[in-house]
C-alpha cells in the first residue's frame, strides 16, 4: 500500500524526527556545549581545515553583516524588519539581536511577530473588532496565537507553543504515559532513561506508519519499568486523530489564557509548511463548529514571508530607502 502524504505529515505534527530533519535542512552548523555550558556552533571553513567555533548571537550577527553588505550597494543606511515567533519575541532576544545588530553595523527599524505577519495579508484585524487566532504549525511545532488591535497596535493577548523535540510535545508518548499510569500505576515520566526508550520506540512506530507499509503497528519496550514490558498497538488513523485533538486542546488552551470565549474569537488564520494539510483545518474548523471565517487562500507556506514583504515595501517607499528583513522561524 503505497504512503498517503496528507495524513503521513499529520503523523508527524509533533516529531522529533520532523523537528530534526527540519533542521538539518535549514542549518548546517553541528552543535556542542561550550566550557560554561552555553551552546556553540560548529563552522568548518571551506578555505581552511581548521573549525570555528561560534556562539549563536555570533551566528547571527554574520548573518546581519550579509544583510548590511547587500542592502548598502543599493541605500544609504542598511535598515532591516526583524520577525520572531510570538514564543521568542521577549526582552532578552531582542537584547540579544540588537547587540547583534549593532555589532554587524546594521540598524534594525522594528520587531515584529510572525502571527502579526500572518495576518496583515487578510487584513482581518480593525480596531475594536475582536481577535484573530493565528494557528502555524511547521517543523515539528505547534504554535497557537490570539491576536487584538487596539489604539494601531497589535498585541498578542496569549500564545501557545507545543515542539517536537520537548518529551511533553508528543501526544502518542502522552497517551501511553497516561495508559501505564492508569494500568499499573506508575508515572514513566519520573524516570529519564524510561522516557528516552519510550519516545524512542514512538518515534519509530511513526516512523514505519508513514511509510505507508505497515497500518497497525507494535510499540514494543522491553522492561520499561520496575520490570514491566510494554506492548501496545497503534493505528495511522488513530495517531492521526490524536495529533488533530492536540491542536484543539492547544486552541483551547490559548483562548484560556487570553481569558477569551469561542465566540469572541472573529477569524482563525493558518501558517507554516504544514498548514495547508486539510487534516489541519478540519481540527480548527471542528474546534470552532465551523462558524468562523477559515483564512487559508494564500499559501501558509508563505503568508509570513509575504506579510513581512509587503510591510517592508511599505517602509520602503515611506523612507524612500530600500529596506531588508530577517525572519526567524519556530
Amino acid at each position: 500500500m503505497p504512503p498517503r502524504t496528507g495524513s503521513s505529515c499529520v503523523i508527524h505534527l509533533y516529531s522529533a524526527a520532523d523537528f530534526a530533519r527540519t533542521i538539518r535542512r535549514s542549518s548546517t552548523f553541528n552543535e556542542i556545549a561550550g566550557m560554561d555550558g552555553e551552546t556553540l556552533l560548529v563552522v568548518n571553513r571551506q578555505t581552511e581545515s581548521e573549525l570555528d567555533l561560534f556562539a549563536p548571537v555570533d551566528i547571527i550577527t554574520l548573518k546581519f553583516m550579509e544583510l548590511r553588505d547587500e542592502l548598502t550597494r543599493r541605500s544609504r543606511v542598511p535598515i532591516i524588519v526583524v520577525v520572531l515567533p510570538p514564543h521568542l519575541d521577549n526582552r532578552r532576544t531582542r537584547g540579544s539581536l540588537c547587540s547583534a545588530a549593532i555589532a554587524a553595523g546594521i540598524a534594525i527599524y522594528e520587531i515584529q511577530d510572525r502571527a502579526v505577519m500572518a495576518v496583515r495579508l487578510y487584513e482581518v484585524l480593525r480596531e475594536g473588532m475582536g481577535f484573530t487566532v493565528v494557528v502555524e504549525v511547521e517543523a515539528g511545532v505547534l504554535e497557537v496565537t490570539l491576536l487584538s488591535l487596539c489604539g494601531g497596535v497589535y498585541y498578542g493577548r496569549a500564545a501557545n507553543v507545543v515542539s517536537g523535540r520537548d518529551f511533553a510535545g508528543c501526544p502518542l508518548v502522552q497517551h501511553l504515559i497516561e495508559k501505564l499510569r492508569r494500568r499499573f500505576g506508575f508515572d514513566v515520566s519520573a524516570d529519564a532513561d524510561s522516557c528516552r526508550r519510550l519516545r524512542a520506540a514512538c518515534e519509530r512506530a511513526k516512523t514505519r506508519l508513514c511509510s505507508g507499509r505497515v497500518d497497525p503497528v507494535v510499540i514494543e519496550v522491553d522492561s520499561l519499568l520496575e520490570g514491566v514490558d510494554l506492548c501496545e498497538t497503534i493505528s495511522r488513523s488513530a495517531l492521526v486523530e490524536m495529533n488533530l485533538r492536540h491542536i484543539e486542546r492547544a486552541i483551547g488552551e490559548c483562548l484560556a489564557q487570553g481569558g477569551i470565549s469561542q465566540d469572541a474569537v472573529d477569524d482563525v488564520v493558518l501558517a507554516g509548511a504544514s498548514g495547508h494539510l486539510h487534516h489541519v483545518a478540519r481540527a480548527v474548523r471542528r474546534f470552532f463548529t465551523e462558524e468562523k471565517p477559515l483564512r487559508f487562500t494564500i499559501d501558509p507556506a508563505v503568508v509570513v514571508e509575504r506579510g513581512t514583504r509587503d510591510i517592508v515595501k511599505q517602509h520602503s517607499r515611506r523612507f524612500i530607502d530600500s529596506f531588508g528583513y530577517l525572519i526567524f522561524k519556530n
